[in-house]
């Protein structure tokens, strides 16, 4: 879904066909990033985010996928 894992702050994205939202929380449930990607797009910044255990869920086509992210200092 998400790589390279671990990042330093820009995530690529699996490229799909409908849009979807993503969630970005930390390893205590707070969300940090939300955002709507269109259709296609395959990449989420997350440089402005501390190094730390991250989960980051993407909703679309009545399904949700999450993933654990390790976010290292660059």
């Amino acid at each position: 879904m998400a790589s390279p894992n671990p990042t330093t702050g820009q995530l690529q994205l699996t490229a799909v066909a409908y849009p979807r939202i993503i969630t970005f929380t930390d390893a205590i449930g707070r969300r940090q990033k939300t955002a709507t990607l269109p259709a296609g797009a395959t990449s989420f910044d997350v440089t402005d985010c501390s190094p730390g255990l991250y989960v980051l869920s993407c909703t679309g086509n009545g399904q949700t996928q999450n993933q654990r992210i390790v976010i290292t200092a660059p």
